[in-house]
């Protein structure tokens, strides 16, 4: 088993192998603008450790405000 990970959003200890991700930011199909918006005003850094329930979270946040926004300008 691997060193328990802690997530970057509840703080949760995780086993990586089993129950989470190391580096969302390459999974994600936000715009790099939109990706660096929601580090900043979340204080997160999405290359970092994250347990299932955050990564789930954390990309349906920052992809469905991108896709908020595309409509906005059609």
């Amino acid at each position: 088993m691997n060193e328990p990970r802690q997530c970057e959003v509840c703080l949760k200890k995780f086993d990586l192998d089993k129950e989470g991700f190391l580096n969302i930011f390459e999974i994600c199909e936000a715009d790099e603008k939109s990706i660096e918006e929601y580090e900043e005003k979340n204080q997160i850094n999405l290359q970092n450790y994250f347990c299932d329930d955050c990564t789930s979270k954390v990309l349906k946040k920052i992809e469905g405000k991108e896709k908020n926004e595309k409509r906005k300008l059609t």
